[in-house]
């Protein structure tokens, strides 16, 4: 294992862990907000339709 990979996995651990302390810290609306208007680009996308802008 060179130098080079241990740094890397070191930081993708490190993202892991400030994710998961994102989503700790974020309110539970927020993520509910995310998966809706994501589910509104996705039904955009496949439906052809110009996305809405805001």
């Amino acid at each position: 294992m060179s130098q080079f990979d241990r740094a890397e996995s070191t930081r993708q651990r490190d993202d892991g862990i400030a994710r998961a302390a994102l989503y700790a810290v974020r309110p539970w609306k927020e993520h509910a907000m995310d998966l809706c208007w994501s589910a509104v680009i996705r039904k955009h996308r496949s439906a052809r339709l110009p996305p809405t802008t805001f």
